[in-house]
């Protein structure tokens, strides 16, 4: 999966680790939500929890109405999200929950480079220990924003690298 954002639609997920010797389910999870520089222009932009079986969305978070950052720019921020899951992990086994960003738009402001970032708080599950350990695991995705102009004899910079925006597919 890549961290460099790029327009449209961005995957990524968490990967739980069920280590106990029963199935454990997560119901619930509690995330921090930002991001920095996207444009609502074209439409909103939406988290999408998918279902790891099926590939269908088992909810969409709208962002853009995450309130805006005080005195800073371009940014917002959405503390302590709760998103309700069903996702049973066999036991001794790892699962994927992937996560979309669906409907991303970079705003191109020198000195401003957008990112997004989704940080895994707290986690519910079914289990009766509730012995869930999370140490603050995190999606991002970000890219550069440069007007510098192609060099193909460049060795060095967001262009080189691959991570500036909309460039190449971002």
């Amino acid at each position: 999966m890549s961290t460099v954002l790029k327009n449209d639609e961005d995957d990524g997920g968490f990967v739980f680790n069920n280590e106990d010797t029963q199935p454990i389910t997560v119901t619930q999870m509690t995330l921090d939500v930002s991001y920095t520089a996207l444009s609502t222009v074209y439409g909103p932009i939406i988290m999408r929890v998918v279902n790891p079986v099926t590939g269908q969305s088992t909810g969409d978070y709208h962002l853009e109405s995450v309130p805006a950052v005080p005195g800073q720019q371009y940014a917002f921020a959405q503390p302590g999200m709760v998103i309700p899951v069903a996702l049973t992990i066999p036991a001794g086994s790892q699962k994927l929950l992937p996560i979309q960003l669906v409907g991303i738009h970079t705003m191109s402001i020198e000195g401003v480079n957008p990112v997004v970032t989704v940080t895994l708080r707290d986690v519910t599950t079914g289990h009766a220990s509730g012995n869930t350990v999370i140490n603050g695991t995190q999606l991002s995705w970000s890219c550069v924003v440069t007007f510098a102009a192609y060099d193909p004899n460049a060795t060095s910079g967001a262009l080189v690298a691959g991570d500036a925006c909309g460039v190449g597919g971002n």
